[in-house]
């Protein structure tokens, strides 16, 4: 299994998940079938990016349930990442 950090948020129309890390990262939503695919190493789908920037927002596919998935591309073992929820007013 890939390190990365993982957290199921439920999204609302107009969330947006602000991500602010060091280095670069492979930052993704993905659905419950796609996430157990990715933990077993098998082929899955995902929305998302690598991010060299940051912070960096993404904005869920539709609200909901969603696992987001952040793998650092680095050192793992010393990854510090900040995530916050954004909601639009």
């Amino acid at each position: 299994m890939k390190y990365h950090l993982h957290k199921i948020i439920n999204f609302d129309p107009g969330d947006t998940i602000k991500v602010d890390f060091r280095g670069s990262a492979f930052v993704a939503f993905m659905d419950d079938e796609n996430y157990e695919r990715y933990i077993g190493d098998f082929e899955y789908d995902f929305f998302g990016k690598e991010v060299s920037e940051s912070p960096f927002n993404i904005v869920p596919p539709e609200e909901g349930r969603w696992h987001l998935v952040i793998e650092h591309k680095e050192i793992p073992e010393e990854m510090k990442v900040q995530v916050k929820i954004v909601t639009e007013l």
